[in-house]
C-alpha cells in the first residue's frame, strides 16, 4: 500500500501544522532536517493498545518512535515531497463581470445541470447586498495541501498524475468533512455535497480535453480566469 508522502514545515510554536490532527501522525524520516507525515498512518484502538499503523506496509507498532524508526529503516525512499500542481487563478475584480457563467458551466460539466451551488468555483458577492462584487473563489491547488494531509481514507483524495491537481475519488470519500476543515481557506474551495453525503473540489477539469470548463466558457475570453502552469507558479502571489 503507498502511503501520501509530504514534507511539512513548522508552525510559529515549532510544532507541525498537523500535528495536532488526530487522524495524521507526523513521522520524522530520512533524518532530522525533514518530517514526513503520511495521510492513512493513523492511530487505530485494539482494545486498550493504541496501535500505530505504517502507510507503506501492513505492520503496526505500539509506539510512534517504534513506527519512525521503522519507516526510516525501511521505506526511507518512499518518503518524499509530492508533485506541484497547476492552479485556476480568478485575475481580479476589474477583468470580470461577475456573471457567475464559469459557476454554471462547472455545474453542467460535473454534475450534468445547472447549479452554481454545485461548481467547484465560485463568484463571491458583498453579503451586505450592496451589488459589489468582491472575488472569485478557486481552488489554490496548495503546495502543502492540508485537505490531502487530512484526509483519512485511503484514496479518497490523491494527486493526479498528469495535472498534479489535489483530488477527491467520490467512490472513497465518506464525507466526514475533515478535507474541509484542514483548509486554510474561508470560505472553503471545498465544499459538501449534502444529497451525496460526500465532499467535491476543483479538479481542473482532468477528465476533459483543453482547459477547464469555467475557463473555456467565460465570456471575457477567459480573462476573468488563468489556467496557472506547475512551473509558473512562483510568478502569483497567493499561490
Amino acid at each position: 500500500m503507498k502511503g501520501k508522502d509530504i514534507v511539512e514545515g513548522e508552525n510559529e510554536e515549532g510544532e507541525s501544522k498537523l500535528s495536532r490532527r488526530n487522524l495524521l501522525k507526523v513521522i520524522a524520516a530520512g533524518g532530522a532536517a525533514a518530517t514526513v507525515g503520511v495521510s492513512g498512518c493513523t492511530q487505530q484502538q485494539q482494545g486498550t493498545t493504541t496501535k500505530y499503523a505504517c502507510p507503506y506496509c501492513d505492520k503496526e507498532f505500539e509506539d510512534e518512535s517504534e513506527l519512525r524508526d521503522h519507516i526510516n529503516e525501511a521505506h526511507s525512499q518512499e518518503a518524499g515531497q509530492i508533485s506541484r500542481s497547476a492552479a485556476l487563478v480568478w485575475t481580479g475584480k476589474e477583468n470580470c463581470h461577475g456573471c457567475r457563467v464559469c459557476e454554471v458551466a462547472c455545474s453542467i460539466h460535473k454534475e450534468g445541470e445547472a447549479n452554481p451551488d454545485l461548481s467547484r468555483m465560485n463568484v463571491k458577492w458583498d453579503p451586505f447586498d450592496s451589488g459589489d462584487l468582491i472575488e472569485g473563489l478557486t481552488c489554490k491547488q496548495c503546495d502543502s495541501p492540508e485537505c490531502y494531509y487530512a484526509c483519512p481514507i485511503e484514496g479518497a483524495m490523491y494527486i493526479d498524475e498528469e495535472t498534479g491537481a489535489r483530488c477527491i475519488d467520490s467512490e472513497k470519500c465518506t464525507g466526514c468533512g475533515d478535507c474541509v476543515e484542514a483548509c486554510p481557506f474561508n470560505p472553503s474551495p471545498i465544499k459538501m455535497d449534502v444529497d451525496k453525503k460526500v465532499a467535491f473540489k476543483c479538479d481542473l477539469c482532468k477528465d476533459k480535453d483543453g482547459d477547464p470548463a469555467c475557463l473555456e466558457a467565460c465570456p471575457l475570453s477567459g480573462s476573468a480566469l488563468k489556467l496557472v502552469e506547475k512551473d509558473e507558479r512562483e510568478n502569483y502571489e497567493g499561490l
